[in-house]
């Protein structure tokens, strides 16, 4: 994680001590785009259901998904942009 840059190391004697280097929504959003870049685009929804369905969750958490869709971009039509010949849906499109 400290490639990553999310946790800093301090030397104390023989051992290290570390510590944060982000915020818990930096976190949430570096592990989210992780996730969703191991999928084809095309597939963002099903990630995201997946999660949901997963979860156990309560009213509060139910409104503040609802915002999130609320706010988020929308396109006419998801495109694919995975590597060329590495997409199960779309294996000869690239």
């Amino acid at each position: 994680m400290t490639k990553k840059e999310w946790l800093t190391t301090k030397k104390d004697g023989r051992s290290f001590l570390y510590s944060a280097a982000i915020n818990e929504d930096e976190a949430l959003a570096n592990q989210a785009q992780t996730l969703l870049s191991g999928w084809c685009n095309t597939d963002a929804d099903k990630v995201i259901n997946a999660l949901i369905q997963a979860a156990i969750l309560d009213d509060r958490m139910k409104q503040h998904i609802l915002g999130a869709l609320d706010q988020a971009t929308y396109v006419d039509e998801v495109t694919c942009h995975c590597v060329p010949g590495q997409c199960i849906h779309h294996p000869h499109t690239h």
